[in-house]
């Protein structure tokens, strides 16, 4: 089913797990970490230009076709793939995308 895997990992599940599986994290937060990547609300436009300046938590462009993917699912097993940093794209439904609801503070 996958070109790569862990074969030192096994969470029980063959694919994504129920939501609420795993343990929270220290400020409550359950399941953030590689068993759903996250479907983003911004749009994802690859910069190609050379960013001088330091922005802090910039907002993505307000239109696009694709929107940014980030975190690991059950399909990633590169070092790459597995990072909490790591990014990607899509436009699609895949089966190990999910959202988490959250709210844009000022």
């Amino acid at each position: 089913m996958l070109p790569t895997i862990l074969v030192t990992y096994n969470d029980g599940f063959p694919v994504s797990a129920p939501a609420g599986t795993f343990e929270p994290n220290a400020v409550g937060i359950r399941d953030l970490g590689n068993n759903v990547s996250e479907w983003i609300q911004d749009f994802y436009v690859p910069d190609i230009t050379e960013n001088v300046k330091l922005v802090e938590d910039p907002l993505g462009p307000e239109t696009g076709q694709l929107h940014v993917v980030r975190g690991a699912s059950w399909r990633s097993a590169t070092v790459t793939e597995l990072r909490m940093a790591a990014r990607n794209s899509g436009a699609d439904a895949r089966e190990d995308i999910g959202f988490r609801i959250a709210r844009n503070l000022e």
